[in-house]
């Protein structure tokens, strides 16, 4: 049986990336902030 909590964080993720990959400024908005936080780790 599908986990119902897990099919929502992926659709949550599929969301997210079209939403960030959807237009130039968004992904440039995206790519700026990444930048600013690369020290930091991955999970936080």
């Amino acid at each position: 049986m599908p986990d119902s909590r897990t099919d929502s964080l992926v659709q949550l993720a599929q969301d997210t990336a079209r939403r960030i990959t959807g237009s130039h400024t968004a992904w440039m908005a995206y790519l700026q902030t990444a930048a600013r936080l690369y020290k930091y780790p991955y999970h936080e």
